[in-house]
């Protein structure tokens, strides 16, 4: 009976001191975070950890003890944490295990999980060595809405809950299995730190670099001296024994591809939403990444590519389905650290999706050296500069080499428009090999040296368009045979609003054109205003308004508006085809004005002009900086010379005049709100005393 009874006892104390099932609860929790106004499913409906998986209501019920649900597990071994929900959006997750038992979770040294921003959840946990063994333990695991604040472990929850449950951590009876990370694989900085993430809690550590050197620190960070490729070993060691692991050519060590450090990295300030980056496409670069969850990423050592000056290369950003975006690349080509918005903006992508643009490598970047390529994406109406934080998106580093050019340069271009009854013709040169020099023969007689200029036509023709382009290594011409069509003699007076012609020469018509009655209802302005002419003159060849109706008439202006001096006026009972007439300035207007009452068949006439002069048209660079292009909302321009503007005019692709401004109170600075435009390609014309300048903007 006595051994009966010792056996027994032993039974008792091995099952219940060894193995410590439920001999005693966890100790009571220092604070129980309440749900302070559930809604909308929030919360945690299952919860799955090793032998656990335990299905509750969600943060309908609040704050859950499940305490009497445990399981076992070893000190140094790892296992996978599921926790589900049933909410419709997002949530923040966390869970701490009180490893000292004492009641109170530390949130940095006891905090197990963490997880932002995600419908269902799990991820592995990793039981350290020097907690308390064999004793029930608290486990906490909270979950709450994306946009409240992340847990904390006594914080109430707005919506979520919070949920304890019992963990029994045991000794680890094995030897080692030895694991490790090194970060980052590839160092332009040749320095590597290495984390331990052995499993069965080692208690020794012998690390070989693959250099022929060693440490025994468990995380050693370690600087290789020499670019090159390396495996790396570790042999983890404790009482039970050791074992090795070895990865071949883990490590690479390339010094020579140091990009010179930022002046700022800029964070994401709240994630959301899958806003970010999900891909670059640059020539050689082609990097898949997480979204801004993982906020600012230098991936500069590990993806750069090398390009030649004068390179003409697409650049491709992959931003997500969820929301359009503004997306901005910058190259630092002086290699300073930093980017600015005038010289090293190349990519300026607003509220779109998956932007694509042609990256031009200019000449004057530094050259042989590894620059920093960076790549922002953000929530749409913040004016993004390299530095500024990200609201919900995030900037991203690349690598870039310029090589010096030694080949001759290869002459390419387009002009814009190629058929118009505009004056001004905008050539944009496309050349690669980087030009230093170019010749244009717009097949007029005229040429310019410009690198992207704006040509007047002062007659109707088709014209051929040469490119010349040298550098130091040679010269190649480029022709475009009957490339321009200069043609204004289908001329129609809109039915409403006001329509610009800037060539000297053209025939107008009625809205109703060569051969149809006009239209009722009508009054609509067409102004002629040659570039450099000093006076206009109209010929009418036919006029015959409604005979039976007198609200039918068309007016001349001394000027570009119908504001100006009236020259003539015609009615229905004025029938005399009249002579021509003549303006006092370089522009005339012509209105068109009808009733309900009945049409007829209108009138015909063309005009021609006096140029005494057409200015140079230069590059609006050489004077103006006009930002951003693209535009969006805003379009800034900057005057760092003083020169007096007169008038900015817009130019859509057809010729027309689509929007004009006179007058401007800061010569310096001068901001156009563009949004109500429709999007696409612009012609801005900003005339001054000096001259002429014209840039070719894009709205979106």
């Amino acid at each position: 009976m006595v051994r009966h009874i010792k056996f027994l006892v032993l039974i008792n104390l091995i099952f219940f001191g060894l193995f410590n099932v439920h001999a005693l609860p966890p100790v009571p929790a220092a604070c129980t975070p309440s749900t302070l106004n559930y809604c909308c499913g929030f919360g945690i409906t299952n919860v799955t950890f090793n032998t656990i998986n335990n299905n509750s209501t969600d943060g309908a019920a609040g704050y859950s003890d499940f305490t009497t649900i445990q399981t076992s597990v070893f000190e140094g071994q790892t296992y996978l944490l599921s926790i589900q929900s049933v909410a419709s959006s997002t949530q923040h997750y966390a869970a701490w295990i009180d490893f000292n038992n004492d009641g109170v979770f530390n949130d940095v040294t006891e905090r197990v999980f963490t997880a932002t921003s995600q419908m269902n959840t799990s991820g592995n946990i990793t039981i350290p060595s020097g907690a308390v063994l064999n004793t029930d333990l608290r486990m906490r695991v909270a979950a709450d809405y994306d946009f409240s604040s992340a847990p904390t472990p006594c914080t109430d929850l707005d919506y979520g809950q919070a949920e304890d449950y019992t963990v029994v951590i045991t000794s680890n009876p094995n030897p080692p299995v030895p694991l490790f990370v090194g970060i980052p694989t590839t160092s332009c900085s040749g320095t590597v730190c290495f984390n331990d993430q052995s499993l069965n809690v080692p208690t020794a550590w012998l690390w070989n670099f693959g250099d022929g050197n060693s440490s025994t620190q468990q995380n050693p960070c370690y600087t290789y001296a020499a670019d090159g490729v390396y495996t790396v070993s570790l042999t983890a060691t404790n009482v039970n024994g050791s074992n090795t692991d070895s990865i071949v050519n883990y490590i690479t060590i390339n010094t020579a591809g140091s990009v010179t450090a930022p002046s700022c990295s800029p964070i994401t300030n709240s994630y959301c939403c899958g806003y970010g980056i999900y891909q670059v496409v640059f020539n050689t670069i082609n990097n898949s990444s997480a979204d801004a969850v993982e906020g600012y990423q230098d991936f500069s050592c590990t993806n750069s590519t090398t390009l030649t000056e004068g390179d003409n290369v697409n650049f491709s950003i992959t931003t997500g389905a969820n929301n359009s975006q503004d997306s901005r690349v910058w190259i630092d080509f002086n290699n300073d650290g930093s980017f600015n918005n005038t010289n090293e903006l190349v990519v300026d992508a607003p509220n779109t999706y998956n932007p694509t643009m042609n990256v031009y490598i200019p000449v004057g970047a530094v050259l042989n050296t590894p620059l920093r390529i960076r790549v922002s994406s953000d929530v749409v109406g913040s004016p993004q500069s390299a530095c500024d934080a990200n609201d919900f998106g995030q900037t991203e580093d690349y690598g870039l080499i310029i090589l010096p050019n030694t080949l001759p340069p290869n002459p390419s271009f387009i002009g814009s428009p190629l058929t118009t009854c505009s004056d001004s013709v905008y050539f944009s040169d496309l050349s690669l090999n980087a030009p230093t020099s170019w010749l244009w023969d717009f097949g007029d007689g005229s040429s310019s040296t410009l690198r992207n200029p704006a040509h007047y036509y002062t007659a109707a023709g088709i014209y051929s368009v040469t490119l010349t382009v040298t550098n130091a290594f040679g010269q190649n011409v480029s022709m475009a045979t009957n490339y321009i069509n200069i043609n204004c003699n289908n001329t129609l007076i809109p039915t409403s609003g006001t329509k610009t012609v800037n060539l000297c020469n053209g025939q107008f018509y009625d809205d109703g054109g060569p051969s149809n009655n006009y239209s009722n209802n009508t009054n609509g302005n067409l102004v002629i205003q040659p570039l450099g002419a000093s006076t206009v003159s109209l010929n009418f060849n036919f006029l015959l308004l409604d005979q039976l109706n007198p609200g039918d008439s068309v007016f001349v202006y001394d000027g570009p508006s119908d504001s100006s001096p009236i020259l003539a006026a015609y009615f229905a009972f004025s029938p005399t085809i009249p002579s021509p007439i003549t303006s006092s300035t370089g522009s005339i207007t012509i209105k068109q004005k009808t009733d309900f009452m009945g049409v007829d068949l209108g009138f015909d006439g063309s005009w021609s002009c006096v140029v005494v002069s057409v200015p140079e048209i230069k590059l609006a660079e050489d004077y103006f900086n006009v930002f951003p292009n693209p535009a969006h909302q805003q379009l800034f321009i900057n005057n760092d010379k003083g020169i007096k503007v007169e008038a900015i005019d817009v130019i859509n692709m057809l010729g027309e005049t689509v929007f004009t401004r006179l007058n401007f109170q800061d010569k310096n600075s001068i901001q156009l709100n563009v949004g109500s435009f429709t999007k696409g390609f612009y012609i801005l014309k900003i005339s001054t005393k000096a001259g002429v300048v014209v840039k070719k903007i894009n709205i979106q």
